[in-house]
């Protein structure tokens, strides 16, 4: 008891000459998961990025998470019992776990205890999240909030697949991206009401994909998919004029080379010859035939991967990378721990991260620079949170008024494209 309130008024407390939050989205399937990992497997290294499993970063950065609860389907056993009636339904866990309800203080972890794992306590799934964590806390970055919402096999289109109770598409109804939407807002109210704190939403990486490539329709979709959702993510979320989105490629090129033949299984996606109705590859996977009698299966790989990377060539704030290089874990699916601490790494450097200062001043000439005043321009941040802000709005006409709403992104009194946190002058430009 004593540990567990020294651990939350240590994070109401810390780092106390910064009132600023610094939160990254990371959402998508069962890579952004880190399904196949276990924490207690991160590697050591001396060059300063990878690390034990308890780095300073990892108990820096603070973590609010949602996903599956464990009781989806995840092998072929699981996938023949969506047949039967009465199979159950998949839900959601949550950081904090159940009895946490929506309480902040509760919700609120540190990446080494935020994402649960029925019946593996103390050996977590690593996701991105630990990357992005490790790389900011080395870039000087501090007061990182990680919202985390992941479920495995879920598709970005609308479904009625009994595989698919929870699809990421923006059109579905209480299911993935509204899960999303719900978690900012519990997180963001406690921040505001709770920390009397503000906040900026300074990145979104998205990684998800998989299950599209198993039914013609759903790939053919993809893009127009995908496109509304990152739309739709740079309003909803908040994002800072500076976010950037970032969408990591599907690469299941490892998984089709070394599936049943070398493995003895069957390397999960191409199960599937359709989600709906749903069926099964039963005679190729009897014959241990693999990925090899599916060619249209990797040509629907490569569809998606083409839907990624042409909306990210349509908007400047959308990056894209490509994870095929990254070594895999035992089913050549998802990422091991190498992998997803290098892709959260290469994330962090996809773009220039919005400016702040953490922990100490910061003299630009005539400038001085400092945690409650990034700007220098003797207001400090929370006051800058002012509603000021363009008719056009600087986050892509959000939504209400922005007067106090604990975001300091969305604040633009001379309508420039900066911020007034971030912005010392009247007119054009910012004058850092």
């Amino acid at each position: 008891m004593i540990l567990v309130f020294y651990i939350l008024n240590t994070f109401v407390n810390a780092d106390t000459d910064s009132d600023t939050y610094s939160i990254i989205i990371v959402a998508g399937q069962s890579q952004a998961e880190g399904s196949s990992t276990s924490r207690v497997n991160l590697p050591d290294d001396s060059d300063g990025f990878y690390k034990r499993n308890y780095s300073a970063a990892d108990s820096a950065t603070k973590f609010w998470w949602a996903g599956a609860d464990g009781k989806g389907p995840e092998t072929l056993e699981d996938y023949l019992r969506l047949f039967f009636p009465n199979n159950g339904i998949a839900g959601w866990s949550q950081s904090g776990g159940a009895g946490a309800g929506d309480v902040g203080s509760q919700r609120i972890k540190t990446l080494v205890n935020g994402q649960t794992r029925s019946g593996y306590a103390g050996n977590e799934f690593v996701g991105p999240e630990y990357g992005i964590a490790r790389s900011l806390y080395d870039k000087g970055r501090r007061k990182v909030i990680i919202l985390k919402v992941s479920y495995g096999f879920q598709s970005l289109e609308q479904s009625n697949s009994p595989a698919i109770p929870w699809d990421w598409n923006i059109h579905s109804t209480g299911k993935s991206y509204d899960k999303l939407k719900s978690e900012f807002s519990k997180l963001t109210s406690y921040i505001r009401d709770d920390l009397d704190a503000k906040y900026t939403v300074d990145g979104f990486f998205w990684t998800q994909g998989g299950t599209d490539t198993i039914q013609p329709s759903y790939a053919d979709n993809y893009k127009e998919n995908l496109r509304e959702l990152l739309l739709a993510a740079r309003n909803d979320f908040q994002l800072h004029p500076n976010a950037h989105i970032v969408t990591a490629k599907i690469a299941y090129q490892q998984c089709v080379d070394h599936s049943f033949p070398l493995i003895g299984i069957y390397c999960g996606i191409p199960w599937g010859k359709n989600l709906e109705p749903l069926e099964f590859a039963f005679e190729e996977i009897l014959n241990g035939r693999g990925a090899t009698v599916q060619p249209a299966y990797v040509s629907r790989l490569n569809q998606v991967r083409d839907s990624i990377q042409e909306v990210a060539d349509d908007y400047s704030w959308v990056d894209t990378m490509d994870v095929g290089d990254q070594p895999r874990a035992w089913d050549f699916v998802h990422l091991n721990e190498v992998g997803q601490l290098t892709v959260g790494k290469r994330f962090t450097n996809m773009y220039k991260f919005p400016y702040r200062v953490d922990e100490a001043n910061v003299v630009v000439g005539s400038q001085v620079r400092t945690p409650t005043d990034f700007d220098g321009d003797g207001i400090a941040n929370n006051d800058e949170d002012n509603g000021n802000s363009c008719s056009s709005g600087i986050i892509n006409n959000q939504n209400g008024s922005t007067d106090n709403n604990g975001n300091l992104g969305d604040d633009d009194a001379d309508c420039d494209g900066f911020p007034d946190y971030l912005d010392r002058v009247n007119g054009v430009g910012s004058g850092l």
